[in-house]
């Protein structure tokens, strides 16, 4: 806000003026510059949100003109916190109130940049837009760093991602496509690795116990093109999958989880229809047909399997069981019994404790 004032003064030719000159003034108004927030800022805000994306502000305004701008977005800017103030107390609580504040006012860039990085800090994916060059520091400190098409040289240098244009919604859609993308490629791998580990483990079994071949090159082959063939559901349900509404990070420890029991529930089956195989009378040479059947028909819940749990979770295909979120009802009280206090009776095991029943397991 600016002040306007006239006075009649004698012309000065070739001479400056002073603060002197700055009294008598008679007072002709204010005026005031408002920079109103682009359209469509405020949904793409929203959706954000929904989303489960923390929004942060962090401004060089004021602390009124900072939380006037965030109540206009829809967005509720509680205590803001004044960065100068801040800067002025202990490091302990200082970034107790970094941790807290979502309104961050007077920043210098050497500011926005410590809040980024101590948000990194903290183990969380990072993303910051700016347009000005005092956002640099910020922008090259977040993991992503966006900014508008009409931001200064210097901060599209040091952007990672320059948007097509002033909409926000681009950046919620890439939330989802991510989202939608990293979920499908984990359900993947979850149901290839968990089908290979069975194949080798069966086959290595078989080739040590069976007198005959366990399946043949061409039956292997046919096998392989069926459970590849399965694998395209993957980028139909994907297409009209819900997108998450939380981050869908790998568990690497349940994934392995996951892949070693349904291998080894992959590779117990196998090795059960190879016995039975090996113990039919009369299939001689024949046995190894039955191998093709059992291999092509047991797979197939598995890729069923991980696409109903995404879908269910309304993250995408898998998204949950993919990166160790969920297991079928039946395996997952079975782990927690096997975590369980364990007590004999009758020459059965009977479960206590984790998971809440006392019925035989």
């Amino acid at each position: 806000m600016l002040a306007v004032a006239t006075a009649r003064r004698a012309a000065r030719p070739g001479r400056g003026y002073t603060p002197a000159d700055e009294r008598g003034l008679a007072l002709a108004g204010f005026v005031t510059f408002r920079d109103p927030p682009v359209a469509g800022v405020a949904g793409a805000l929203r959706e954000l949100t929904g989303l489960g994306v923390e929004v942060r502000v962090l401004t060089g305004d004021q602390p009124g003109t900072a939380a006037r701008a965030c109540r206009e977005l829809g967005l509720d800017p509680g205590e803001v916190v004044d960065m100068r103030a801040l800067a002025a107390l202990p490091e302990a609580e200082r970034a107790v109130r970094a941790a807290r504040g979502r309104v961050f006012a007077r920043c210098a860039p050497e500011d926005k940049a410590w809040l980024v990085a101590r948000t990194r800090a903290a183990g969380r994916v990072t993303g910051f837009l700016g347009d000005g060059w005092n956002d640099v520091p910020a922008l090259r400190a977040a993991d992503v760093g966006l900014c508008p098409p009409g931001a200064v040289a210097l901060a599209r240098e040091h952007a990672d991602l320059v948007l097509g244009g002033k909409d926000l919604g681009a950046v919620a859609h890439a939330v989802r496509a991510g989202r939608s993308g990293t979920a499908t490629v984990l359900a993947y791998l979850r149901a290839a690795l968990s089908s290979n580990l069975g194949n080798v483990v069966a086959m290595l079994v078989a080739g040590l116990l069976l007198p005959f071949l366990p399946m043949l090159p061409a039956q292997v082959l046919v096998q392989n093109l069926c459970f590849d063939l399965a694998q395209t559901a993957y980028v139909r349900r994907g297409a009209a999958a819900r997108p998450s509404a939380r981050p869908v990070p790998l568990r690497t420890r349940a994934l392995v989880r996951q892949i070693l029991g349904y291998g080894a529930l992959n590779a117990g089956v196998d090795v059960l229809t190879f016995a039975a195989l090996r113990g039919a009378r009369g299939c001689g040479g024949d046995a190894v047909a039955g191998a093709l059947p059992r291999g092509v028909v047991h797979r197939e819940p598995a890729h069923a399997g991980a696409r109903a749990r995404g879908a269910a979770a309304g993250g995408g295909p898998g998204a949950e069981g993919a990166v160790g979120g969920r297991w079928p009802a039946w395996s997952r009280w079975a782990w927690r019994c096997r975590r369980a206090r364990w007590a004999p009776r009758w020459g059965w095991w009977r479960c206590r404790g984790a998971c809440g029943r006392r019925s035989r397991c």
